[in-house]
């Protein structure tokens, strides 16, 4: 299987990297700095650039099974609004539907979408707005994120995280 990944150099993205190289997919990813990948593997082709210019974008995707989308802003970012993900992500699904590659697993946040009714009034009204504005605002380009690709022709998966966390896999 042929796999590009969007946010490989993240967290997230270097697990889902990590995972994809060991199942034998043929991995391409999209970085800004080649170096920021310590990983060396036969069966990944890394390519340097940005996630926001179009024909980059175009060129890595042509023939490929499916696209992994696991961008973030840096960790908790600088709490500033943020269209980043949502725009790399509206390239990303215009450039898909052109090339007619249909497969597309998103990683999003709890709280974003109809998720945001699931969690207790306490979380929506007074930790995240007063204690954890930096994920507000990463919830807010997630919700623009989410309709792009709802919308789309693609045959699309949103994962909803909670907390990601660096530990070994419970097996459940």
């Amino acid at each position: 299987m042929k796999v590009v990944i969007f946010g490989a150099s993240g967290f997230s993205g270097r697990a889902i990297l990590k995972k994809a190289l060991s199942q034998d997919y043929q991995v391409t990813i999209l970085v800004r700095n080649r170096n920021s990948i310590p990983m060396k593997a036969s069966n990944l082709i890394i390519v340097e650039g940005n996630v926001l210019d179009r024909n980059t974008v175009d060129e890595i995707i042509q023939n490929q099974d499916v696209v992994i989308q696991c961008l973030g802003i840096g960790g908790k970012g600088n709490g500033k609004q943020s269209t980043f993900i949502s725009d790399a992500t509206k390239i990303i699904v215009d450039e898909m539907e052109k090339s007619n590659v249909k497969r597309l697993v998103v990683m999003s946040n709890v709280g974003a979408g109809n998720s945001v009714a699931f969690q207790p009034w306490f979380f929506n009204k007074i930790i995240l707005p007063y204690f954890m504005k930096w994920l507000k605002v990463i919830i807010d380009d997630k919700n623009r994120m989410e309709p792009v690709i709802m919308n789309s022709q693609l045959d699309w998966t949103i994962v909803r995280c909670p907390n990601i966390v660096d530990k070994p896999a419970k097996k459940k």
